[in-house]
């Protein structure tokens, strides 16, 4: 949009020595509140867009832009915004970063609770997840694999602030959208095709929804090793979605150490049945 042309055009007389007097960030943002002032909320969002498009490491002008998007009522934008200042903020030891954290999490409370955003067939989805999950507040839960963060979304609201939600993604452009995001309670972590990176015995409860099938053959005993590693004693894993038949990987993943909490009853299904088990969901326990 225009807004692109307009950074260009800034970047252009920032860098000509022959151009005086060009207002800095902190300028501008004044600029944006004094059209808050006289009402003018629109325009000073586009104000404040413009500011930290032309300066991306500028947490107060990501706090300034998620206050003018909840004065016009869009709060998922705002909620985003605050979040993306919170993550500055943090990374430059920022003296504000307590402040952005109160402005999101504000927000963040305003925002209707819904298991995901992602549209009403996942809300579902995510709401007959949840109930396998059996996740509670408090509870430090890993996202396995977490692709566009609906299910980590889901989760986070369950364990609250006093909760932590890992979101593990393989992906690079994955993690780097989902960290801009900058969400409550989410850390969000680049894994290795054969390492979670998970910190040791720090989880309660991991879970990989439609991923295990793209888990490398190769690399599946060292992946699985390293959940095992992040869970503690207590620690549960839990599968959504199989890796070729789900009879012949309930074996292998015996091999790895998991078995199934309810073994003996999955014994006892037809091949059919069992299929059917895991892409509903199987809790595992490590040895």
């Amino acid at each position: 949009d225009g807004i692109d042309e307009a950074v260009k055009a800034y970047g252009r007389m920032r860098d000509d020595p022959a151009v005086q007097g060009l207002p800095n960030e902190n300028r501008i943002n004044e600029m944006g509140y004094e059209l808050l002032q006289y009402g003018r909320v629109a325009d000073a969002i586009e104000i404040f867009r413009f500011n930290v498009a032309a300066h991306p490491q500028y947490a107060n002008g990501f706090d300034s832009l998620g206050e003018a998007y909840e004065k016009n009522n869009q709060l998922r934008r705002a909620r985003d915004s605050y979040g993306k200042a919170l993550r500055l903020g943090r990374e430059a030891d920022d003296p504000n970063t307590a402040l952005y954290k109160a402005n999101r999490d504000r927000v963040a409370r305003r925002l209707p609770q819904r298991p995901c955003s992602a549209g009403r067939g996942k809300s579902r989805r995510a709401a007959r997840v949840l109930r396998v999950l059996d996740a509670s507040a408090g509870q430090v839960v890993a996202d396995i694999g977490f692709g566009d963060g609906w299910l980590s979304e889901a989760v986070a609201d369950v364990v609250g602030a006093d909760g932590k939600v890992y979101a593990v993604e393989v992906k690079e452009d994955l993690v780097k959208r989902m960290r801009d995001r900058g969400l409550a309670h989410i850390t969000v972590i680049l894994s290795e095709p054969d390492d979670v990176k998970l910190p040791a015995g720090s989880v309660d409860l991991a879970f990989m929804h439609d991923v295990a099938s793209h888990v490398d053959k190769k690399g599946r005993p060292e992946f699985y090793a390293s959940i095992a590693r992040a869970l503690n004693a207590n620690g549960r894993l839990v599968i959504f979605g199989p890796h070729g038949r789900a009879a012949k990987m309930l074996d292998e993943l015996r091999g790895y150490g998991f078995v199934a909490e309810d073994e003996k009853e999955l014994r006892d299904l037809t091949s059919e049945d069992l299929d059917a088990r895991l892409e509903a969901g199987i809790r595992f326990r490590y040895r």
